[in-house]
């Protein structure tokens, strides 16, 4: 049933899906999880814009430091 070989199973079920629903099968459920994602990527996308603005009027003072335990810190 399993193969040996390292990656044969995951290239078994890629030609099993192509064969069976076509290479359209390969992208089934990447709408839903693309709106799942949207959110995440409107919340990044504003931090990243604000954070460069502030940066931009403290260029000497901004900076985003990374603690031990991935705690934030902000300082201005």
């Amino acid at each position: 049933m399993f193969s040996s070989r390292s990656g044969s199973i995951i290239i078994t079920s890629l030609q099993n899906i192509i064969k069976n629903e076509g290479f359209r099968g390969l992208y089934r459920g990447l709408s839903p999880t693309i709106l799942a994602l949207l959110p995440n990527w409107a919340v990044s996308t504003t931090f990243c814009i604000s954070f460069h603005k502030i940066s931009a009027q403290y260029p000497q003072r901004a900076y985003l430091g990374v603690k031990s335990y991935m705690t934030w810190e902000f300082k201005f």
